[in-house]
């Protein structure tokens, strides 16, 4: 073959609106490399060639597909394509769509839902998912995928062949791969919020109730995210409250009723199909021995009066395929509105028969799409999945005194890391000068560091249950005391020798880990100081920290502090928002350590910054002494 000339040949003749002549684009050579190499394939023929379109700014090759299918009904012998090739290639994405004239028209697994889409085009919605599982790790060199010119399009032409002869055979689900749920048709843009885990899950198994009411929370932050509340039986009484933290309780707008009805498993069409429409629906409930009309209209005259309502649909899900369900899984729908103003018809003596039978007939019927939305599991093991502190830590309840830089930092690595339960105690306002390690931003200025502080952690996740208390350690007040007395941890972030001497003077009580970090000057150095006991010992505090405070004042001898602003000279603490923050990042490391681990004696851990002349290598621990009475 004459490339030179096929390229010519190649050169797209796209109409653009509005031009007189056409828009001409030449496919790049790595394209034409790529698009040589599929000469290779048997089962392929090209119906049209690399053609630049300009509707989806993209390359396109239609072509046609012939492989052994092992089940006609699933799909023919033979399948029209549209395959998509992003300019930049060999980077950008590559997507194959089903033609509509002689293409697949079923959804399967590993595809997205495969409806008509676009009347203008000749492609279908349901692109296929060719890429690996380890895509994203492209930069850890786990991905099989070739990113070379001449090799990547070939690729990915080879999985799409492997895919269509494992969907003729439905074999694209293998027993021990993960769990995915088949894609929906969403048709508004509300997302419905519930929390599901095995521990839940055990509640669904037990209860004999399957279907009822629903209380949904409105949030003031977002009217398009519904919080899933209380489930209730179709009398209303309330058999289940979903647990979430003060998030939800700071930003309720309001409640809606809606209803849930509990399924024997997905309801899923073959292959791989959620219903688009009732008829659809009607029928796979029917399959799992669920009327679902005759649930829906116990619940009608509650809902016909008040517009659209909201229906969940749950089922137990596996974590993998062929394995045991460990959790339940649901997925919401709209209601569509009931009939409430209608002419009673003959024959119709009672109201809600007639609005009923009309329901039926109009909302209900066979063909009535189904207006679906998205849901989303954000339970705390979902939410944490990508990484979190082990149970045996965020299970502990944690008070830090403290709200500075150093506090501010190590509270909200806490909660990103899992800690639901926190209480910060600090007494300052902040100031413009904190800004500069803070967590905190202009927006808080003037306020107390405690108040903004907390609202920010708690704005890190729907679980956090944060208690704030802007007063300075220590509290006199007997009720204060007998609530620091709660928590399991006590972490001083403050750098005050009065703190540690205040911790002392605590009353005795169950055992507690007690953590105190500091800075040395600059940042340079990291303090962290743990025990566990009834009670806390400043003396072995400052026999294992004194040697080091006597290091640092010899060190700065000669240096003169920075002061802020022109009154009163006070001096401030010299550090960059780098230096601070990664030291509270090795805190973190050690007060994991320190709940995991037994403290038998209390110990001192000190990290240096360590360079090699203007070469940073990190930060060392040089030190790592326990106290000892003797």
């Amino acid at each position: 073959m004459d490339f030179q000339a096929e390229k010519k040949k190649q050169i797209s003749a796209v109409e653009e609106p509005g031009l007189l002549k056409p828009f001409q684009k030449t496919p790049k050579e790595d394209l034409l490399t790529a698009r040589r190499m599929l000469e290779e394939f048997d089962c392929i023929t090209l119906l049209d060639d690399l053609r630049w379109n300009s509707l989806v700014n993209k390359w396109t090759i239609h072509c046609l597909i012939e492989i052994e299918s092992a089940d006609l009904q699933l799909i023919d012998k033979k399948t029209q394509w549209f395959v998509f090739i992003d300019d930049s290639y060999p980077l950008g994405k590559i997507k194959f769509y089903p033609a509509k004239q002689n293409g697949i028209t079923l959804t399967f697994p590993h595809q997205n839902y495969n409806s008509e889409g676009n009347e203008d085009l000749p492609w279908r919605d349901g692109d296929l998912c060719l890429n690996t599982n380890m895509s994203l790790f492209k930069r850890l060199g786990v991905d099989i995928e070739p990113q070379d010119a001449e090799h990547r399009l070939h690729w990915h032409f080879e999985r799409f062949i492997s895919w269509l002869e494992y969907a003729s055979k439905e074999e694209l689900l293998q027993t021990s791969d993960h769990f995915e749920l088949p894609p929906l048709a969403i048709r508004m843009p509300i997302t419905v919020v519930f929390s599901e885990n095995d521990r839940t899950f055990q509640f669904w198994k037990n209860t004999h109730f399957k279907y009822g009411y629903l209380d949904l929370i409105k949030l003031d932050t977002s009217n398009q995210t519904l919080m899933i509340n209380k489930f209730f039986t179709p009398q209303d009484i309330l058999i289940y409250k979903c647990h979430w933290g003060d998030y939800v309780s700071n930003h309720e707008k309001g409640h809606i009723k809606g209803a849930w009805v509990l399924l024997n498993k997905i309801p899923v069409l073959r292959p791989w199909h959620i219903p688009s429409n009732w008829g659809e629906l009607i029928s796979v409930c029917h399959m799992q021995n669920i009327d679902l009309l005759s649930i829906i209209k116990q619940f009608a005259p509650t809902f016909r009066y008040s517009g659209r309502h909201i229906l969940m649909l749950g089922f137990p899900i596996p974590d993998r395929i062929g394995e045991k369900s460990v959790q339940i899984h649901w997925i919401g729908l709209a209601l569509p509105e009931l009939t409430h103003q209608l002419s009673l018809t003959h024959g119709f003596r009672d109201r809600e028969k007639a609005y009923w039978w009309h329901d039926q007939q109009k909302l209900f019927k066979k063909s009535a799409e189904i207006d679906w939305l998205f849901t989303e599991n954000w339970d705390k093991s979902e939410l944490t999945s990508r990484g979190s502190f082990p149970n045996d830590v965020t299970s502990k309840s944690a008070l830090i005194i403290g709200a500075g830089a150093v506090g501010s930092v190590v509270s909200e690595l806490l909660v990103r890391s899992g800690q639901t339960q926190l209480a910060i105690m600090d007494g300052d306002l902040l100031q413009a000068g904190n800004l500069v390690r803070h967590t905190l931003t202009l927006n808080d200025i003037n306020k107390y560091k405690v108040d903004s502080l907390v609202n920010r952690l708690i704005d890190c996740s729907p679980h956090n249950q944060i208690k704030g208390i802007n007063k300075h350690f220590p509290l006199n007040n007997e009720e204060h005391l007998e609530m620091i007395n709660q928590y399991d941890v006590i972490l001083d972030c403050t750098a005050e020798d009065e703190v540690i001497y205040q911790l002392e003077n605590l009353p005795r009580s169950p055992d507690k880990t007690f953590i105190s970090i500091s800075l040395g000057y600059g940042s340079k150095r990291l303090f962290v100081y743990m025990s566990k006991g009834q009670s806390f010992s400043a003396k072995s505090f400052f026999k294992l920290i004194g040697p080091w405070q006597e290091k640092e004042a010899q060190s700065l001898i000669g240096i003169e502090f920075p002061r802020e602003g022109i009154g009163c000279w006070h001096p401030v603490f010299p550090a960059r928002s780098d230096d601070v923050w990664q030291m509270a990042t090795i805190a973190i490391k050690n007060i994991e350590m320190a709940l995991q681990q037994p403290i038998i004696k209390p110990k001192l851990l000190v990290y240096e910054q360590e360079w090699n002349e203007e070469v940073f290598l990190g930060t060392k621990l040089v030190s790592q002494e326990e106290y000892d009475e003797r």
